[in-house]
């Protein structure tokens, strides 16, 4: 097992089961550790959706993590004010101080991720080497199709901690990225983790996706219907049934799958693709028609 102090407390955030990650953190009572203690819990009500108990609770005293963490909060849950954080974070990320702090990096990279700023959040990335941050930058560039530096930022995870759960887990997004015989390797970890904590959803979904890879759409589509069962609305899990029913040619569970998506998480990135590309065959239909007019009048 890892030496970090609060790894079980941590494992159950990485994997999603953030009731269990708070309740296991404020167990935990060594002053030694408060600072890691106090973020990971404010990071646990974020991933909650309870923004407002993290605005309540930070202090203008309070250390940079956890401003920081305020800042995420009241930038998810107040339209009218992301303007003014974008602004605080960008200076905060170009602060000396907070040049080697990995908390404010991680928080800066998470928001201009939130606004589809891929560059950016990797640069607010690039001076940090936490297991955390490597992570996210692994994320980033699978999500670019960057796999090869995916796969060096794992690397340098492992030589860290490999162990660490956050470690296996961005081991197994990599080798679902490579696909092949990597496949199995991805299915081997989720199922594994998920034995040992409980099968959250997080697990089930990386096994589900494997067996989308591999052509077993019947055998996803069981494992993302017990991930909803765990998290009900998660909208990963929602996602991919939409994929999942598409690909097994059943359009109206598709649909139905979409709507809620759109409806619980019109942010995800998902939903919000498939909003980018309907405003461009709007577009597109509309010129034509305008074009057909023209021609006609």
């Amino acid at each position: 097992m890892s030496g970090d102090p609060l790894f079980v407390a941590k494992a159950h955030f990485y994997l999603g089961n953030f009731q269990l990650a708070i309740n296991e953190a404020l167990n935990f009572k060594s002053e030694q550790h408060k600072s890691q203690r106090d973020v990971l819990v404010m990071q646990a009500y974020i991933a909650q959706g309870n923004h407002q108990m993290v605005i309540d609770q930070v202090d203008k005293n309070a250390p940079p993590q956890l401003q920081a963490l305020k800042l995420f909060a009241t930038f998810l849950s107040s339209e009218s004010a992301r303007e003014s954080v974008v602004s605080q974070i960008r200076v905060w990320v170009n602060d000396t101080i907070s040049t080697i702090d990995p908390v404010v990096r991680l928080v800066a990279a998470t928001i201009f991720l939130q606004l589809g700023d891929k560059n950016e959040a990797l640069k607010s990335l690039q001076n940090s080497s936490t297991l955390e941050n490597l992570s996210l930058s692994a994320q980033i560039f699978i999500s670019m199709n960057r796999i090869d530096l995916a796969s060096a930022a794992y690397k340098q995870m492992a030589k860290i901690d490999e162990d660490h759960i956050i470690s296996q887990l961005t081991q197994a997004w990599v080798n679902l990225a490579e696909g092949g015989s990597k496949i199995d390797q991805a299915y081997y970890t989720f199922t594994e983790l998920g034995e040992r904590y409980g099968n959250p959803a997080t697990t089930l979904i990386g096994a589900a996706l494997c067996h989308m890879h591999n052509g077993k759409f019947v055998e996803a589509e069981n494992l993302l219907n017990d991930a909803l069962v765990k998290s009900p609305n998660n909208p990963d899990a929602l996602a991919n049934l939409v994929t999942c029913h598409q690909q097994m040619h059943r359009d109206e569970d598709s649909k139905r799958y979409l709507r809620q998506l759109r409806s619980q998480s019109s942010g995800h990135a998902y939903s919000q693709k498939l909003s980018e590309l309907d405003a461009l065959f709007d577009s597109a239909a509309q010129a034509k028609h305008n074009q057909f007019r023209s021609v006609h009048s």
